[in-house]
């Protein structure tokens, strides 16, 4: 009776199936894991926050005003010296902003005094080690200017375009950001695939472990390799169609609740991830991003079958997925701050896709690069698998995990 109403012998079963799971090494390592990489992420997010309070204070920022035009406007020639003294910058003639950033200005504000009402265009030079500060700044110099202004009787409603100068290119910082949101969900979608496909990898091998069925499997007359194939592919379209629902689904979602707003804005603002990455992308650069993400699936899960192998139960072969899909996180979280500027970061598994997603920034090359390591790392994967299951370790797995865990328990008590 004690037990039926969740007295101790509640107690005692919750007890024991925490005992069952907690003997598991991938479990702990499913606990520990996330605690490094969220803990690992405290520097970017304090760089990203950096990022943001220096571009706001201006801080480490040179920067020139310009007046353009042969016949300056008083009002223009007031706004020029206001926004330089505003700046604290330097305030030259000329039209070309270009030249200036070239001089080693971080900022070119023009003042146009050739139109009829005197228009500000800010150009900053950018940094893709630095994305954050760089999508900042444009909108705090304005700000600044702004506030500079306000006191004054020629402030008016000044109106300003803001460009960056990034990657040998001149974008306008709305289609910036624009490609900055696509890349980061381009990131994010990795997601939808690698955590399936390493929950199912691990499974394949942690099932047939559980039901005593692997050392049947490992004595039919077939290749190791071709065992090792046929579960990676069949894990990988089950993740690739999951994958392919929940985006689906996404979509269907925004389109939905674009469709039934009444406001054209509502709707074009439903549309724009979709419209943003067919327009900056391409064919080519979707290819890309699509073989990026498969690669890292596949390593996915060919990883989790190979961690899988030490595992005693399915619970513990599940639990190595979290090991193995946790690390992709890593490169999107990284994204948020900037790109790398060491070629070292496109060596790194689970790269491949965010470089892909950054490709109209950075150019195709360091995607090509990231995608030649990632296929790399996944042959380097499947060939310890093919290895691991030629050998003993396939049905000792677990023991060996056992055995060496308390040789590392016998010399901590000496």
């Amino acid at each position: 009776m004690a037990a039926r109403r969740g007295g101790p012998g509640g107690v005692g079963l919750l007890r024991k199936e925490l005992s069952s799971l907690l003997r598991e090494p991938m479990v702990i390592a499913m606990i520990v894991l996330p605690f490094i990489i969220y803990a690992s992420m405290g520097p970017m997010m304090g760089g990203l926050v950096k990022q943001v309070s220096s571009a706001t204070k201006l801080q480490g920022v040179r920067a020139a005003v310009l007046l353009c035009g042969a016949r300056e406007s008083p009002l223009a020639a007031l706004l020029a010296e206001a926004a330089a003294r505003s700046l604290n910058a330097s305030l030259l003639r000329g039209c070309d902003p270009f030249a200036v950033l070239q001089r080693g200005y971080n900022v070119a504000v023009l003042v146009n005094a050739t139109a009829p009402v005197p228009r500000l265009s800010v150009y900053v030079a950018g940094e893709l080690s630095r994305l954050m500060r760089t999508l900042t700044l444009p909108e705090a110099v304005v700000a600044r200017i702004q506030h500079g202004l306000a006191p004054r009787s020629h402030a008016g409603n000044v109106t300003a375009s803001l460009y960056v100068v990034l990657a040998g290119k001149t974008w306008r910082l709305s289609d910036l950001n624009r490609l900055y949101g696509a890349a980061t969900t381009l990131s994010y979608a990795v997601l939808f695939v690698v955590f399936p496909a390493a929950s199912l990898g691990a499974a394949m091998l942690g099932a047939e472990r559980e039901e005593r069925t692997l050392e049947v499997l490992l004595s039919l007359p077939l290749p190791r390799s071709r065992i090792a194939l046929a579960k990676m592919l069949a894990a990988l379209v089950a993740a690739l169609l999951a994958a392919g629902s929940a985006i689906a689904g996404l979509l269907y979602m925004a389109h939905s609740a674009s469709t039934a707003s009444s406001g054209g804005e509502v709707a074009a603002a439903g549309a724009a991830p979709v419209t943003d990455i067919l327009r900056y992308y391409g064919p080519g650069g979707l290819a890309a991003y699509a073989a990026a993400v498969a690669l890292e699936a596949l390593f996915a899960v060919t990883a989790a079958m190979l961690i899988g192998l030490f595992a005693s139960t399915i619970r513990g072969a599940q639990a190595a997925a979290s090991v193995v899909s946790l690390p992709v996180l890593l490169p999107a979280m990284i994204l948020l701050v900037g790109v790398p500027a060491t070629t070292l970061f496109a060596l790194v598994p689970y790269s491949a896709a965010t470089l892909a997603a950054l490709a109209p920034l950075t150019g195709p090359e360091p995607a090509a690069l990231a995608l030649a390591a990632q296929a790399a790392w996944t042959l380097a994967a499947a060939a310890l698998l093919v290895r691991a299951l030629e050998s003993e370790v396939a049905v000792t797995g677990p023991e060996t995990v056992k055995r060496l865990l308390s040789r590392l328990r016998g010399r901590r008590r000496a």
